[in-house]
């Protein structure tokens, strides 16, 4: 959770919408987190340039929580 922050990039796919991805950013984070379920409630802002996006639509989200350029890949 603590790798979490406000304008990290996040791709979202949606059940209704197969094959499709919505890219975006993380725009808020909620203050604290849910004890009950241990989950952290974020919002994201996603590109709809081609008007896909509706409301009550069902998706998962994929955050980066780090990258490293100097990466090696075997």
């Amino acid at each position: 959770i603590a790798r979490v922050k406000r304008g990290q990039p996040v791709v979202v796919s949606l059940q209704a919408l197969p094959g499709e991805r919505f890219t975006g950013r993380v725009a808020w984070l909620s203050s604290e987190v849910d004890r009950r379920s241990r989950t952290l409630a974020v919002r994201a802002e996603l590109d709809n340039d081609r008007d896909l996006l509706r409301a009550n639509l069902f998706g998962t989200a994929r955050l980066t929580l780090t990258s490293s350029a100097a990466s090696l890949l075997v």
